[in-house]
């Protein structure tokens, strides 16, 4: 055989094997790795209900337990473009799933100490850092823009402009529809 040919075969089988790693293995690394950090929140949840005298049956418990859940099974789904989608969406609807999300989260947290509202609160916005990474690990250009950022360090500064912007609230109304099981309209974000 010519030495090109097998430069040209062996470049091939490279770029084969390197697309076979990044864009197969990787994305089922990530997905993984996402779902157990998930995993891991709710169970420091349920560890650390009781010492702090959060009834597991309190409104405030319930809901966050019911949106990591659902956020656990419709992690597979999420990527930039379904994101964009359920923002988008959202805000066409006057952002009534998101409000709705947000009045409930704050009706629950009501009743609960300030201590465990921050704790409660933080517990939501560690699960919005494992989503934001995981969808940022899951395109191509978004994983680009990450890596120069985490170059930068600065993503830790974009995490905390999103968190407290609140703009995951649509994402979190519709992982606690999944987490509930309830059946969705037509419209919404999950049979995009």
């Amino acid at each position: 055989m010519n030495n090109a040919l097998i430069t040209v075969l062996l470049n091939m089988m490279l770029i084969t094997g390197i697309w076979w790693l990044l864009f197969i293995e990787m994305k089922s690394y990530r997905l993984d790795l996402s779902r157990q950090k998930l995993f891991n929140i709710r169970d420091t949840l349920f560890k650390n209900a009781p010492d702090r005298d959060i009834p597991y049956d309190s409104d405030a418990y319930t809901l966050m337990r019911t949106t990591i859940n659902g956020m656990i099974q419709f992690t597979h789904k999420l990527s930039f473009i379904r994101l964009i989608t359920i923002l988008v969406i959202d805000k066409k609807l006057g952002g009534k799933r998101s409000s709705q999300f947000d009045n409930s989260m704050a009706a629950a947290l009501e009743n609960v100490s300030p201590d465990n509202k921050r704790y409660l609160e933080n517990i939501r916005k560690r699960m919005h850092v494992v989503i934001l990474r995981h969808i940022a690990y899951s395109s191509i250009f978004l994983s680009t823009v990450v890596t120069a950022a985490i170059f930068l360090r600065s993503t830790k500064y974009i995490a905390k402009a999103v968190l407290l912007g609140g703009t995951l609230s649509a994402v979190d109304a519709e992982a606690k529809y999944v987490g509930t099981g309830e059946r969705r309209c037509s419209h919404t974000p999950a049979h995009v």
